[in-house]
């Protein structure tokens, strides 16, 4: 789901709340099945705090969407860590999709925040899915994809080190 819509469970879906989604089922799985190295501790407790949060409200409600906005706002996993743990490419599809939401989720009381020419175009970019898959084939065309990179899973790896009960 896209954040916007865990937190408000009220807020009409849009298009550009799927195409988030999408994002966030892409970016779970990258993160997911990576070749195993020291990366991995990176990846300690940050996909549970991404995908898994949530608080429970006064009135007995739970809202999520707080591990979304860090990684938006590069709290988590910045764009170094990003491209320390997926191939070029990759990294690169997901920090200019990431680019496209962090518009939103800037912070309304910081001054230097998105111009409105730079929501505007953002929230173009997300009125039809075209963007986005222009995106995906340019980057699926860019040399640096691995060759023969087995998809491993970390997160029992994660779970073993953290001894943590992972929420499917």
């Amino acid at each position: 789901m896209s954040r916007a819509s865990l937190e408000k469970s009220d807020k009409p879906q849009e298009l550009s709340d799927d195409l988030e989604a999408f994002f966030h089922v892409l970016l779970y799985h990258v993160l997911r099945y990576r070749t195993a190295s020291k990366q991995l501790r990176l990846l300690q407790g940050r996909m549970q705090e991404i995908f898994d949060e949530s608080v429970q409200d006064e009135k007995g409600f739970f809202h999520g969407g707080g591990g979304k906005l860090h990684f938006f706002r590069m709290g988590f996993f910045d764009a170094e860590d990003i491209a320390a743990i997926l191939p070029a490419p990759l990294a690169g599809l997901i920090e200019e999709l990431r680019d496209i939401f962090n518009v939103f989720y800037w912070p309304k009381t910081r001054r230097a925040g998105p111009s409105p020419e730079a929501r505007e175009a953002a929230r173009e970019k997300l009125r039809s899915s075209a963007y986005s898959l222009a995106l995906f084939k340019a980057h699926l065309n860019l040399d640096g994809w691995l060759h023969d990179d087995p998809a491993v899973d970390v997160l029992p790896q994660l779970l073993r080190r953290n001894k943590r009960t992972w929420r499917m």
